[in-house]
């Protein structure tokens, strides 16, 4: 198990936790970091998302590699400009397309689309609405991003939009 101790200490970082006897946990790995992660998504089997903030209390998403559990490694992190995303709390604001290793998450008025390659975080778009995002989910090779005033229709081949959809004025 892995937790980020941003809840834990005034020390934040990430911990592995051994949970295979359950009547003995066991801290195994630990890791400084600046900032902290209120979210951890795992990608595969040696790596992990975090979705948190910097030092400075900014948006930041985190990839950790856990090949070595008692020393993970923050590979990469990239920070965003804007201040708040529901991905911070709310797991279902956080999409993971595992075949095409794209990472989606809302922040304030835009959609950010993420490419996660081996240790690299690199933006692929921003989506833009005239709302705040709210979800994001895709079918097929379309991906659908949704705000309190828009969806959004993305072709996921070229990443067009190929519809924007205005569905009132307030969705939430």
């Amino acid at each position: 198990m892995v937790l980020s101790d941003a809840c834990f200490s005034e020390d934040p970082g990430l911990v592995v936790i051994d949970l295979s006897d359950p009547k003995n946990p066991k801290l195994i790995g630990k890791l400084k970091i600046p900032g902290y992660s209120t979210y951890l998504h795992p990608i595969d089997e040696k790596r992990l998302v975090g979705i948190g903030r910097d030092e400075r209390n900014r948006l930041k998403i985190s990839l950790f590699k856990l090949e070595d559990k008692t020393k993970p490694v923050e590979v990469d992190r990239y920070i965003l400009p804007k201040y708040y995303s529901p991905a911070l709390y709310n797991p279902h604001s956080f999409l993971w397309d595992r075949d095409n290793k794209v990472l989606i998450i809302p922040g304030g008025n835009s959609c950010y689309i993420f490419k996660i390659d081996r240790d690299r975080i690199s933006l692929k778009m921003e989506d833009i609405h005239k709302g705040n995002v709210l979800r994001s989910l895709y079918i097929n090779s379309y991906l659908y991003t949704l705000s309190n005033s828009q969806i959004h229709i993305i072709d996921m081949r070229d990443w067009d939009i190929v519809k924007e959809i205005t569905i009132g004025e307030n969705l939430s």
